[in-house]
């Protein structure tokens, strides 16, 4: 079985993130088959009565790496085959592009769809020097491979670093909203502990002048009591002195 390269493509978002990733992980041949097959605009090369010369000598999807077989064959295309690549480079032309085989290409950086532009491009360039008998197949095989390879992992380095870089950016936000909502959990703490602290200096300022007025009040019925007494006992005595004198 042919092994397929596979690229993740990252699309950071955060708090966000999982669900777009997900949308970016689908290989560049699974989806680009998907999709031509839904839009009937593309048929298996490789099912083709023209293309049957060519089987076993080229890969027909651009996303699939070659078997060993098809890297080892030393030698150029005969003038029958030439004619078949060259029909099948037209229909590629025709049928599929770079947006093709990108998932959400669209969507992407310019970056991003420049560099899949650039792999399509190198991939038409290969087949036109395989067409022309510049190329072996194994030759033609391997570079196209390297250039699926290259651009791929370009693409998935710079869309990772960009996903690293908003997550950053992200958790910091996050970090900081953190930061403000512990900070303003810790003042009103402080002044519902100020209001604590001010209304108990009120109850005890209300306490003590309680107990003032309660030592002022005690102080004055401890005095009337005592002039009272004397003002008794100065009665008493002027009583007292009253009966002598009348003796």
């Amino acid at each position: 079985m042919k092994r397929k390269f596979r690229i993740i493509f990252l699309s950071a978002v955060p708090l966000w993130g999982f669900l777009m990733i997900l949308m970016h992980i689908y290989p560049f041949a699974n989806h680009g088959a998907s999709a031509r097959a839904e839009e009937n605009s593309f048929v298996l090369f490789e099912d083709m009565p023209e293309f049957q010369i060519l089987k076993g000598k080229i890969v027909f999807d651009d996303a699939k790496s070659p078997d060993f077989s098809i890297l080892a064959i030393n030698r150029k295309p005969t003038l029958n085959e030439k004619k078949a690549l060259l029909r099948w480079g037209e229909m590629r032309e025709l049928n599929t592009s770079a947006e093709t085989y990108l998932p959400n290409y669209s969507n992407r950086s310019e970056q991003v769809r420049r560099w899949a532009d650039q792999w399509w491009y190198n991939a038409k360039v290969l087949t036109a020097a395989l067409c022309s008998g510049k190329l072996t197949y194994g030759e033609f095989a391997q570079k196209r491979m390297d250039n699926f390879t290259f651009y791929s992992n370009k693409i998935m380095e710079y869309e990772a670093a960009i996903a690293a870089e908003q997550q950053r950016r992200y958790n910091a936000q996050v970090q900081q909203a953190n930061y403000a909502a512990e900070q303003a959990r810790i003042e009103k703490e402080l002044k519902r502990a100020e209001g604590v602290r001010i209304l108990q200096n009120l109850s005890n300022q209300l306490q003590q002048q309680e107990a003032q007025n309660n030592e002022i009040r005690s102080q004055r019925l401890r005095d009337a009591q005592r002039s009272f007494n004397e003002m008794q006992m100065l009665r008493i005595q002027q009583q007292r002195n009253n009966i002598i004198q009348g003796r």
